[in-house]
């Protein structure tokens, strides 16, 4: 059998000269002498490496069908028929990753939905492609707090990070930036549910002739818990709930059995003011 020495030594020099979408070419000193041709090696994390056969005294190649924004590495190596093998240490190496349009190929969160008044941690899963940084934002009402914000190189880029305890009700956007300074950006609301109604504040308008008497009551609505005074005919009235807390809001006319209305509310600081559900509101 013909050792290595037929093969003489290693291609030296071997780089990179261009890089597309699907396209890497590569350039190397031939050194070797008696060669049956060149091999070279494309390889990817995750993904199947594949063998190029070349003629002999090759010492140029441009490697196509590759995918946009991957990182590749490439080993170069003369053949020959019944000669030992240049081992991968010694094959001449190349490493590039390829261009394309920055891409957030999904953004999600875990859970997509949370119950009021019950906050949870939620988790931001994201892959991105053909960005060098990539940046977490929560925004809730006017309010914006940066969660991640981190340089990274322009291959896929797959991670979690914490979008912080809270309650649903909230907004995560992500920003993905180009090196040339262009930007994507995509937002993931995450939920917030409840059997109740919910607000901060409702607002009650009597639209009838008459006075009428406004309170919280049990949840059977046969005890008064708080009574929270009048509202005099076509006028209206301003309710604070509590936080966090459920109450069933009752409006009868004095000296009358009947509801006028009466609902069930869950009190929430970021639910803002609701107008109860009655007909013929005019605008304050």
């Amino acid at each position: 059998m013909k050792c290595r020495s037929i093969l003489g030594a290693a291609p030296t020099d071997t780089r990179v000269t261009a890089v597309g979408d699907t396209t890497v070419s590569l350039t190397w000193t031939d050194r070797a002498t008696a060669e049956n041709g060149y091999r070279v090696d494309v390889s990817a994390p995750g993904n199947p490496s594949r063998s190029i056969n070349l003629p002999a005294d090759t010492s140029t190649h441009t490697v196509t069908g590759l995918d946009p924004l991957t990182a590749y590495t490439f080993l170069v190596r003369p053949v020959q028929d019944n000669a030992a093998n240049i081992e991968d240490a010694q094959a001449g190496r190349a490493t590039a990753t390829t261009t394309g349009a920055i891409v957030i190929k999904s953004f999600t969160a875990n859970p997509t939905q949370v119950t009021a008044c019950q906050a949870v941690d939620v988790k931001l899963t994201y892959s991105v492609a053909g960005a060098n940084r990539v940046k977490v934002e929560r925004v809730v009402g006017a309010t914006v707090t940066t969660v991640f914000d981190q340089p990274h190189g322009l291959e896929q880029w797959d991670n979690t990070v914490s979008g912080g305890s809270n309650d649903g009700g909230v907004n995560y956007v992500i920003t993905a930036y180009g090196p040339d300074n262009t930007s994507v950006r995509k937002t993931f609301t995450v939920g917030r549910s409840s059997q109740n109604l919910m607000a901060n504040t409702i607002l009650f308008y009597n639209n009838s002739n008459s006075v009428m008497n406004v309170g919280f009551y049990n949840a059977s609505g046969t005890v008064l818990i708080t009574d929270l005074g009048q509202v005099a005919a076509k006028q209206y009235k301003r309710i604070q709930l509590p936080s966090c807390q459920k109450v069933l809001v009752g409006v009868k006319a004095p000296f009358v059995q009947d509801w006028i209305y009466l609902q069930t509310w869950l009190g929430h600081t970021a639910e803002g003011e609701k107008t109860a559900e009655l007909h013929n509101y005019p605008t304050p």
